[in-house]
């Protein structure tokens, strides 16, 4: 009885914990139904800045502005057959051999 409470308590917390998790990363937008979180744009835009990072809000919009065209180029590609899928593993192996 008491292994069945304790295994309870576990997973009501963990339940608790991981659904209070995603309030804690709000999502900035979505392409195609791709979130964008905020941790991973805050990630990138500190990459790709390095130290000159400064986080003001010119700063900020430009490069969200830049991010944003990314996904769509991304989305883009993975939808168009010309684009994305067409340099699958086989197809580059292909173009390897052809090419050596």
């Amino acid at each position: 009885m008491a292994k069945r409470i304790l295994v309870s308590l576990v997973f009501l917390v963990t339940l608790l914990t991981t659904g209070f998790a995603q309030n804690d990363d709000p999502t900035l937008f979505t392409v195609h139904k791709t979130n964008v979180r905020q941790s991973e744009f805050e990630y990138i835009y500190s990459k790709t800045n390095g130290k000159q990072a400064d986080f003001s809000k010119a700063s900020l919009e430009e490069y969200l502005d830049l991010y944003v065209k990314f996904k769509l180029k991304v989305e883009k590609a993975k939808s168009d057959e010309t684009g994305y899928h067409r340099y699958t593993p086989k197809r580059v192996g292909r173009l390897s051999s052809a090419v050596g």
